[in-house]
């Protein structure tokens, strides 16, 4: 049960090639769908601008020709008005041909003024108001104006124009009936003027003209969509519609105007200059349609004969909504394929926090193997029902069970008093396990969290303390056994624990009544140190010292026990700053026992120096007493041998005079070692012979080295002096000593004396 839910490792550099490519092919799709919806939403926008367009165009055809034809019936019926035939009879202006010099600005006054003319135009003016046209007037039979509408407005009454040459008038005395859009004389402004022929029988009177202009007919171009509504003449020049700055100028692909410039501006009064628009051809579901650019814009032109008259009506509908429509579609794309790399990105993320997760719930679990611990998870559900869900590694070394058993019984593993709960334990709880190998501490401790179904969850740990437990138990045992004095205390709090040679030590029956107590000052220590120096100064000080980080010292302290009884101390002192800065650890001992042995042994050693230094000096003294006997000794046998004495006696003063002169050797020796001791050892500085000194030397280690079969050899540098200063005794005895030590542990082969001159220094040489 190392891990509680098995998890598989996604390829994170594959899934992440895989989303790539799915973006890729994410973008692609919409962007393909994104045009292919953009083109429908286009096409279908056109399809019902096509639709709503040709309702138009219907419409304002039915409109304008309703209009016409009710404008040119009206003539026809007011025309036969006896009131007209009446006032036409009177001939009221002559033929301009019989009289060509009449002046209209003459001849208006004149008949302005009349009563007559003034009731008829009165009439025009009633019906013109009543029909809502724009102005009536009436022409005799040889076009002048006699009667208008607007009679009392000089700006358009056209009463004493003659309009001789309009196909209108002339349309109308031939057929009865006429029609022209023309530029007014008088007014200047545009009109449509319907003409109906006034007559006495057989005898044409004159002409009825209903003109109407484009500001009357506005009412039949309304539109709200924005549609530009127009009607052209067959010249292609705009005469009507909804754009007032449209009209008279012509339209793309008109007929040519060249030439023909006397007409236009007598149709027009100037020669209407071209649109500034281009034609297109517009697709709508695979059929090209006629449009035109104005500006910016894009239209879709329809257009329709009107019956009966020489115009056509024009309906332009504005495309203007494709550019949102590809605005709104290309946006609707672009946050389409935002959604999609978010979801690609969100779920890249989320198998990212779960590589994340289960990275580190891996490192989690190959941390806690090598943790001195076993994690585990205990579930225990709304019914009381626990089961582990988890369980770390080393179980088995931890209780001597696999983890069946442990699963088994779960309880057992929560500690000795946990056997009747079947809830891990919520604080630090200490047990010792018995089944196991060998017996050891086993520390529990877990949290417990709740999940929202009522579910507690358990996350908590073993942890094998037999380490610490059993440096507990040696720690105690040490405590409560040594003989030294161990004790805790705090700077302001005094003592906190002690062990029982604490106790003994102040002679205390029991640790209360130590408890508190600062050991620097009374009861346990005297005001003073026996320096004189204040107890409490003092152990400031120290105390101050090796809390700044010092390592731990021993001082000596005079301490006093409870009985008021005084004892010399020696203390350790250790600050425990790590976990108060205020806390400190002693050892003390009695060390008056020690002191006391200490002085008697420096008072027998110094009377056993004193005893040497006499002895030496005796030895010292009495060289000269001890010297002589042997030196008369070695005289009288020089002098024997010098008498020439027998071969034999010779042999045995020989050996008599060698043996004092060893004797006399050992005697030095040993009143040199006295001369050493007593400080009276003197060297000499005299001139002697090296050879001499070596000859000497040969003398006394010859025999020894012929006794073991050695040869004995000596060597010096040809630069050697013969002749030194110095002590040549202290030099004998010197070479005679290295020389017998060497005899002594050569077994077989020769024994060399070197001799060299380490510096020669006029006037010394060093040997």
């Amino acid at each position: 049960m190392d891990q509680e839910f098995p998890a598989a490792t996604p390829d994170m550099r594959g899934l992440r090639l895989k989303l790539t490519w799915a973006a890729l092919l994410w973008t692609v799709a919409v962007v393909l769908g994104g045009l292919w919806v953009a083109q429908y939403r286009v096409q279908s926008y056109r399809h019902d601008a096509v639709n709503s367009g040709n309702a138009r165009l219907t419409s304002l055809q039915d409109n304008v020709e309703n209009h016409f034809r009710s404008l040119a019936a009206l003539g026809q019926v007011l025309a036969r008005e006896t009131s007209f035939v009446n006032f036409l009879k009177q001939d009221l202006a002559p033929e301009r041909s019989h009289v060509p010099a009449i002046d209209p600005q003459k001849l208006r006054p004149e008949l302005s003024t009349r009563p007559d003319v003034r009731k008829m135009s009165e009439q025009l003016k009633g019906i013109v108001r009543d029909f809502q046209i724009r102005q009536i007037y009436l022409q005799n039979a040889y076009a002048t104006s006699v009667a208008d509408s607007y009679h009392d407005d000089l700006r358009y009454s056209t009463i004493g124009y003659n309009f001789r040459i309009r196909d209108y008038f002339t349309g109308a005395m031939e057929t009865g009936a006429g029609f022209q859009f023309v530029m007014g004389r008088v007014s200047h402004q545009p009109g449509f003027n319907f003409s109906a022929r006034v007559s006495d029988g057989s005898r044409a009177l004159g002409v009825l003209i209903l003109k109407t202009d484009p500001a009357s007919m506005a009412r039949l171009f309304t539109d709200t969509t924005g549609r530009h509504l127009l009607i052209v003449d067959s010249n292609g020049v705009v005469v009507g519609g909804n754009q007032s700055a449209h009209l008279l100028q012509q339209i793309p692909n008109g007929p040519s105007l060249a030439g023909r410039d006397k007409e236009m501006e007598g149709a027009y009064t100037t020669i209407p200059s071209p649109l500034n628009w281009k034609p297109i051809t517009i697709d709508v579901h695979d059929q090209r349609m006629a449009g035109i650019t104005i500006g910016r814009e894009r239209y879709l032109s329809m257009s329709s004969q009107l019956k009966g008259y020489p115009y056509t009506v024009w309906v332009l509908t504005p495309l203007s909504a494709e550019n949102s429509i590809q605005a709104s579609t290309t946006l609707a794309a672009a946050v389409l394929m935002a959604c999609g790399w978010l979801v690609i990105w969100a779920y890249f993320r989320r198998m990212e926090r779960a590589e994340a997760v289960e990275q580190v719930r891996r490192e989690t679990l190959e941390m806690t193997r090598g943790l001195p611990l076993t994690l585990f998870r205990y579930r225990v559900s709304p019914e009381g029902r626990g089961k582990f869900a988890y369980i770390g590694s080393g179980v088995r070394q931890l209780f001597g069970i696999d983890e069946t058993s442990l699963m088994e019984d779960p309880a057992r593993m929560w500690g000795p008093g946990a056997q009747a709960q079947s809830r891990p334990p919520t604080e630090p709880t200490e047990f010792a396990v018995d089944d196991a190998p060998q017996k050891h501490w086993i520390s529990v401790n877990s949290t417990m969290a709740t999940t929202h179904s009522g579910e507690q969850i358990y996350d908590g740990y073993w942890l094998d303390v037999t380490a610490r437990r059993q440096a507990e138990l040696r720690f105690e045992a040490v405590f409560a056994h040594a003989s030294s004095s161990f004790m805790f205390f705090h700077r302001q709090k005094g003592i906190l624990r002690c062990n029982p040679a604490t106790l003994s030590l102040f002679g205390a029956s029991s640790f209360d009544q130590l408890k508190g107590l600062r050991p620097w000052l009374p009861p346990l220590s005297l005001p003073r140190q026996p320096n004189g120096e204040s107890s409490g100064e003092l152990a400031e000080q120290l105390l101050d010292s090796y809390r700044d980080g010092n390592q731990p010292s021993r001082f000596e302290w005079q301490l006093t026990r409870l009985d008021g009884s005084t004892f010399q101390a020696e203390v350790m002192l250790l600050s425990l700053a790590h976990e108060d800065k205020d806390l400190y650890f002693a050892i003390v001992d009695d060390v008056s026992v020690r002191k006391q042995t200490e002085d008697a042994l420096r008072a027998a050693s110094k009377a056993a120096q004193e005893t040497t230094r006499a002895k030496s000096a005796f030895l010292a003294n009495m060289s000269h007493e001890i010297r002589t006997p042997m030196n008369a000794i070695i005289g009288m046998t020089h002098l024997a041998l010098d008498d020439a004495p027998p071969e034999k006696l010779r042999h045995y003063v020989i050996k008599a005079h060698q043996a004092a002169n060893n004797l006399l050797q050992i005697i030095n020796d040993v009143l040199d070692m006295s001369k050493i001791e007593a400080g009276h050892l003197e060297l000499e500085c005299i001139d002697f012979s090296l050879q001499e000194v070596l000859d000497q030397v040969t003398d006394v280690l010859g025999l020894p080295a012929e006794r073991k079969g050695l040869e004995l050899l000596f060597t010096a540098p040809p630069d050697l002096p013969a002749h030194l200063m110095g002590d040549p005794t202290r030099l004998r005895q010197i070479l005679v000593n290295l020389g017998s030590n060497a005899i002594k542990f050569t077994d077989q082969g020769s024994v060399t004396i070197g001799l060299e001159m380490q510096h020669d220094v006029l006037p010394v040489a060093m040997l």
